[in-house]
């Protein structure tokens, strides 16, 4: 029999939703994220997780710990991601960027590494004289313009990002002055009668599209 609550309301709400969260950031359903529970010992089912998520049931900490396994975290550093106040959606989308990062960088390693040992195969075989040395500098072209696209899709990341933060601060500094001018009345304080006048003002705003 699963064990009920104990904690205060509004600690269960904040750890249910928590669950719910990092589960959809990781974009996991709830039949997978069962499944890898049952895979480290636990007797979970789809009606488990229904019930800590929507805080009916209590999450052990020993479940906690195995739960953030399952979705790929590193128990001893996100344990908060469960127990602390949720992450908002902007902490979610850093730390996909993070996580997407470090798969770019892995897969770079291996492909620095696929390189070396292609370009050592390349220059054994020519020396044996097994392929010519037009279709072995052909093949070191073609290895080198995948390093060259690589290297010029950040350059133009980072051009991108210069040009936009250059953009934005020359237009942040930057008013629009316009003259405003209309008819208008004032009050004689006087004798109480009103008189026409002609009204110029001025107005300052920043460009409309900074805002859209």
């Amino acid at each position: 029999m699963e064990e009920s609550s104990m904690r205060k309301p509004d600690t269960d709400e904040t750890i249910g939703n928590n669950v719910h969260g990092i589960r959809i950031a990781r974009r996991i359903s709830m039949q997978e994220a069962v499944n890898g529970m049952r895979e480290l010992g636990h007797s979970w089912s789809k009606t488990t997780l229904f019930s800590i998520e929507h805080n009916t049931r209590r999450l052990l900490a020993s479940e906690a710990f195995d739960f953030l396994i399952c979705l790929g975290y590193d128990p001893e550093k996100d344990l908060m991601l469960i127990f602390g106040e949720p992450p908002s959606p902007a902490d979610y989308s850093i730390q996909r960027c993070g996580r997407c990062a470090t798969k770019v960088e892995d897969a770079w390693n291996v492909y620095l590494g696929a390189l070396e040992v292609a370009e050592k195969s390349l220059t054994a075989e020519t020396e044996k004289g097994e392929i010519t040395k037009e279709y072995a500098d052909a093949q070191q072209k073609k290895l080198r313009t995948w390093e060259r696209s690589m290297s010029e899709a950040i350059k133009k990341k980072d051009a991108l990002n210069t040009a936009q933060a250059r953009y934005r601060s020359k237009q942040v500094n930057h008013l629009y002055v316009s003259l405003i001018s209309c008819d208008g009345y004032e009050l004689d304080a006087d004798n109480g009668q009103t008189r026409s006048i002609h009204i110029i003002m001025t107005r300052c705003c920043y460009p409309r599209h900074l805002f859209d």
